[in-house]
């Protein structure tokens, strides 16, 4: 993009383009992560989810939300999505896969922070959310 084409509120933006950092987007609103827990709490081939957050030392370059599994109904532990032995690629990991790109993307942490704490294990099913101590604390 050149120099020509950034305008902000209508003023022209010269100089480099900033890195592309998505801890600096705009945070987004609990309103706008609920359809995507939806979505993987509604898929019946979805048991439960959960993940870590913490932010140990308040740098904006950690991850605030760490560790995201996923646990299919069948299964006797939740594994990240990544290497998932039961959820495949298709319309389920689809749907998984958007969850924790939102949550590890850093643009909900506010409303986790605020709505889950500080540093916490998250274990999510139909019925809870189960909030404890990190495993590895």
């Amino acid at each position: 993009m050149s120099d020509d084409d950034r305008y902000f509120l209508g003023l022209p933006v010269t100089g480099e383009d900033p890195d592309d950092d998505i801890r600096y987007s705009r945070p987004r609103p609990l309103a706008e992560l609920e359809p995507l827990f939806r979505a993987a709490l509604d898929d019946e081939g979805v048991a439960e989810f959960g993940w870590t957050q913490a932010d140990p030392d308040g740098d904006p370059f950690d991850d605030y939300v760490s560790d995201v599994w996923f646990r299919a109904a069948g299964d006797a532990e939740g594994h990240p999505l990544a290497d998932h032995p039961t959820i495949a690629p298709g319309d389920r990991y689809d749907r998984c896969a958007a969850l924790a790109e939102a949550l590890t993307y850093g643009w909900f942490d506010d409303v986790l922070r605020e709505g889950l704490g500080e540093w916490c294990d998250v274990r999510v099913s139909r019925s809870v959310i189960t909030v404890t101590e990190p495993a590895d604390n």
